[in-house]
């Protein structure tokens, strides 16, 4: 075994440093720049969801119009949403061989919406 000068197992290492208050808040970012208050979180671009149909999500509103939205919007009107989707065409085998692709199914969609009725396509979940 080679000599090696005898050590201690754990050292002890000591640092001071003299800092006074206004050096360590200099080191933070301000506040400004982080927490804007009239910042929006804006997702930009990816249009389709994983499945690769158009994502049907509402975008973040203002606050004038969350009251309104809050105000109309209930339990009763939710699964009303619900069952009316469920009546839609979906993207399944079928609708894929009748529309021939996700775009056209996607229109579909929106022309079943815009009729208002509630018909049961031949293309949804329900059949």
């Amino acid at each position: 075994m080679p000599c090696l000068p005898q050590s201690n197992p754990n050292p002890s290492i000591t640092i001071t440093i003299d800092s006074d208050d206004e050096s360590v808040y200099s080191d933070y970012l301000s506040p400004e720049i982080n927490y804007k208050s009239d910042a929006r979180v804006q997702f930009i671009g990816d249009d389709t969801s994983l499945y690769g149909t158009p994502k049907e999500e509402l975008l973040p509103c203002r606050e004038e119009n969350v009251t309104v939205e809050n105000s109309k919007s209930s339990p009763t009107s939710f699964l009303k949403d619900q069952i009316y989707s469920f009546f839609q065409p979906s993207d399944n085998k079928l609708a894929m061989k009748l529309f021939g692709n996700k775009n056209a199914l996607y229109k579909e969609k929106m022309r079943h919406k815009r009729v208002g009725n509630w018909v049961i396509h031949p293309c949804s979940n329900f059949r």
